[in-house]
């Protein structure tokens, strides 16, 4: 799964790729202004999947923190219904690796 913009940017590899297809299968000699303009629709394609991939696990990352505060959420809250004579066997066996 991903975005728009990135799947435009893989479509645009194949700029690159044809031009690299015409110098190895054709022996073709090309100008300097076709490799700048290879080099920077990799550059741009390398960037946004860099900046895609952050976004990810920053997404992912603040998944786990509001689980891991779901779960600390349900565990007191079954221990307010606990009676106190219960709760200590509980706390010790949560604080258990």
């Amino acid at each position: 799964m991903t975005s728009p913009l990135v799947v435009t940017l893989g479509l645009s590899l194949t700029i690159p790729l044809a031009l690299l297809g015409d110098v190895v299968g054709y022996g073709r000699v090309l100008g300097f202004g076709y490799w700048i303009g290879a080099a920077l629709v990799l550059a741009g394609f390398f960037g946004v999947n860099g900046a895609t991939l952050m976004e990810y696990s920053e997404i992912e990352k603040r998944e786990k923190e509001e689980n891991k505060e779901a779960e600390m959420d349900s565990a007191m809250a079954t221990l307010s219904t606990v009676s106190v004579g219960e709760r200590q066997p509980l706390l010790q066996h949560a604080s258990k690796p």
